[in-house]
């Protein structure tokens, strides 16, 4: 399912598909101790089952709602790829982004699993992949890789 932003679309399906990646390498997926949404990848789940059951683009004060207490392995390839499809969803809305946007809130979570900080989104994904470089460059060589 796809959302219109303006004249451009938001591809969900695209993001769940990846999101699930991310989720096969944990050992508690598919187990009774799977987290669901405390954990950083079921929360971005969340985030965008919402989005297409309500058709939002936005949750406001979403980024405070970021499960913090999530400290499982995350393999370095499945969150590239899930943070490639998020910039391939993103706008470029440069100085109108809102970190309460569904595909803002996904990348924040995604990058908690692998980057000690949040990357402030400069609304261009290329200066996006030079502030992940900065903290974690082969991560953004994946990310890269997987545009």
């Amino acid at each position: 399912m796809s959302l219109n932003y303006g004249e451009q679309e938001i591809d969900f399906d695209k993001l769940e598909k990846a999101l699930v990646q991310c989720c096969g390498d944990c050992d508690l997926n598919g187990t009774d101790g799977c987290e669901g949404s405390k954990c950083l990848v079921g929360f971005a789940k969340k985030v965008i089952k919402f989005a297409k059951t309500n058709g939002a683009l936005s949750i406001s004060g979403g980024a405070t709602l970021i499960p913090s207490s999530d400290f499982k392995m995350y393999e370095m390839d499945p969150v590239a790829y899930a943070l490639a499809q998020t910039c391939q969803q993103c706008k470029q809305c440069r100085e109108n982004h809102t970190d309460d946007c569904i595909v803002a809130l996904s990348r924040k979570a995604i990058e908690n699993t692998l980057l000690k900080e949040n990357i402030a989104y400069p609304g261009s994904v290329l200066m996006y992949l030079m502030k992940v470089g900065k903290q974690n460059p082969e991560l953004a060589q994946r990310i890269k890789a997987s545009l």
